[in-house]
């Protein structure tokens, strides 16, 4: 007879029902509104977007809760398959081995001796969290992608890679706003902070040194994509080693191994001279280190201050490479101090410590020292400006004098709507008025930008979903940088692609185009969707489903997915950092489960001791 208390415990609780459904409300925005978007840049029917929209997120709610059982079904069987450390609480004995006294393979025949044979072979091919083993991995891994170093030689590089690296070099002028049209150069300076110093002067000490030793920056770019290659490697191979301390099995281990080294973008921007690929490579350590702290409750920070020590400079590291890092790690270490109060004194370090390093010593002392210029405050709020040139394009009419009078002080108001592109925020915020806008200027335009979103918040709405709907559905492609510095007429000088390597760059090119347009499932592996909300939403689901701390782990993804939605355009590279981590994230959902934890029945066998808690749970 099922009691009232035990119907209670099956039952879903309310706080995942709302996750689920949120998630698969925040999906479905981008299939339905982000259609009439992609496609006109207006909502032309919003009755029949909403109802498109209500139809698919039941749907994608019943598939999320669907996949969650599914998971906890096969994660909670292979928990009552394994042996537990009660000290550690991870799971020990994950293959049985052949002279263990009457083995599960001698008593269930030849077949299951086959299969457990076939287990430790394919565990032997994937690392182990010994350092000697994430190194010869690492270097497995990239011997795997020397087919995309070939193809990228001697490595490729943005626009903005070259303008950090023209600056450093003092041979191309620096702007306030660095848009050629605007002709905002400003005079003296050495750098600009618009793209993160820590990368400049990184990217800039290996071109510089190989210009003086070779005339070119070839040699210079080609010594830090082969370092940045070898460390993103070894990222990688120590993320898959966690997984198998974690207990996850070793097919989906060794799967996860060769999706990241047979997928060519991840090899292409390992060999990317770009800040998005230095700080992907940050981000997923951090988000390993992460794992431990929350699997043991932030007791690894006071045991091991090893683990502190590098736990905080991942920190950091994340900020310096990129700035939006700092509004990551800081929420996140608040978040956590919050829920391991025991050790809270480190992570208010760390977010301590981040916030001292961006707001107070680069901004006060190393830029005055070395004449850096900041970045100008049209970054951050390219948003509103986006949604302020919509609103004029549209309700230009309702706009009164004096909130014409405020967006003017801000941005030229009679450009707006020359300058408005639905998905591209550059073209309006390259034109903020940085050498008059004051500070009280700014502060009366966000006032204004507020009430006009009371008016008409579907213009707000709209232009959200204009500008980042290509990051969580089917049209957003992985794209490859392609080029070197030679995309600028004035790097062609300094870095150039080999003659002898166009055949076999073209050939590499052409074949990454046709798995673009390959056709489902296969093209699906190439939609930036796919990693920056398919499968991060579908992990949180699950986490929440088992009502454990492990939630706190998608902390700085969901920051990160969260950081697209502001960006100032489409580019696979501002979601480099989920695409990076979701191999990683699909092996945490299928880590196997203590039966004394999570479980919505009675564990069949005695609990085990007490001890730590199951990894992320």
């Amino acid at each position: 007879m099922v009691t009232i208390h035990a119907l209670r415990g099956r039952l879903p609780r309310l706080g995942y029902v709302l996750c689920v459904v949120a998630c698969a409300a925040f999906a479905s925005v981008s299939f339905t509104y982000g259609e009439y978007m992609f496609e006109s840049g207006y909502i032309l029917d919003r009755t029949e977007a909403t109802r498109e929209f209500l139809s698919l997120t039941a749907i994608i709610s019943i598939f999320l809760f669907a996949v969650c059982e599914i998971v906890v079904r096969v994660t909670d069987r292979m928990g009552r398959r394994r042996r537990w450390d009660p000290m550690s609480g991870l799971p020990i004995g994950l293959i049985p081995k052949a002279d263990e006294g009457k083995s599960d393979a001698a008593s269930l025949g030849r077949g299951a001796s086959r299969r457990h044979r076939a287990l430790q072979v394919v565990d032997r091919l994937t690392p182990r969290l010994t350092p000697r083993s994430i190194i010869v991995f690492a270097i497995v891994l990239f011997a795997l992608w020397i087919p995309y170093l070939l193809a990228a030689f001697p490595g490729s590089m943005n626009w903005d890679a070259f303008y950090q690296v023209s600056m450093y070099q003092r041979t191309y002028p620096v702007y306030q706003i660095p848009w050629l049209e605007t002709h905002s150069i400003v005079e003296g300076a050495w750098l600009s902070d618009h793209h993160p110093v820590f990368d400049t002067v990184l990217y800039g000490l290996f071109t510089k040194t190989s210009l003086d030793l070779t005339g070119s920056w070839n040699a210079g770019v080609f010594a830090f994509v082969v370092l940045q290659g070898l460390v993103t490697a070894a990222t990688f191979s120590l993320a898959i080693a966690y997984l198998r301390r974690l207990g996850v099995p070793a097919p989906l281990r060794l799967g996860a191994f060769l999706f990241i080294a047979i997928l060519p973008f991840y090899g292409m921007y390992a060999f990317t001279m770009v800040k998005d690929s230095t700080y992907s490579l940050v981000f997923v350590t951090y988000l390993v280190f992460l794992c431990e702290v929350v699997r043991s409750r932030g007791e690894v920070l006071y045991r091991h201050r090893w683990v502190a020590v590098c736990f905080l400079l991942l920190g950091v590291l994340q900020a310096l490479t990129k700035k939006s890092g700092a509004y990551i790690v800081i929420p996140t270490c608040l978040v956590c101090a919050v829920a391991f109060r025991g050790v809270w004194r480190q992570f208010v370090a760390q977010a301590a410590t981040v916030a001292v390093i961006m707001w107070v010593i680069l901004p006060h002392v190393i830029f005055p020292l070395f004449n850096i210029i900041p970045g100008g405050v049209q970054e951050p709020l390219n948003t509103l400006f986006q949604q302020t040139a919509r609103y004029v394009m549209y309700h230009g009419d309702e706009v009164t004098d004096e909130e014409r009078e405020a967006i003017d002080a801000v941005l030229p108001y009679e450009a707006l709507v020359i300058n408005y592109q639905y998905d591209d925020a550059d073209t309006v915020k390259a034109w903020y008025r940085y050498q008059t806008a004051t500070r009280a200027d700014l502060l009366r335009y966000i006032r204004v930008w507020f009430q006009m979103g009371l008016k008409h918040p579907e213009v707000y709405f709209d232009q959200v979903v204009g500008t980042a709907n290509l990051f969580f559905n089917a049209h957003g492609i992985v794209s490859i940088q392609w080029h070197t510095g030679d995309i600028d007429p004035e790097g062609a000088k300094y870095v150039w692609h080999p003659m002898a390597l166009t055949g076999y760059r073209l050939t590499v090119h052409s074949v990454y185009n046709d798995l673009l347009d390959s056709s489902v499932p296969l093209c699906l592996l190439f939609r930036v969707g796919l990693y920056s909300c398919w499968i991060p939403l579908a992990v949180l689901c699950y986490l929440v489903r088992r009502r454990g701390p492990g939630v706190l782990v998608m902390l700085p993804v969901l920051l990160s997915i969260a950081t697209c939605l502001l960006t100032p355009i489409f580019t696979a590279r501002y979601a480099l950092p989920t695409i990076y981590v979701a191999p990683f994230l699909v092996g945490l959902a299928f880590a196997p489960v203590r039966p004394s934890e999570g479980g919505d029945e009675p564990a069949p066998h005695p609990e085990p001791p007490e001890g730590e808690a199951l990894p992320i749970r």
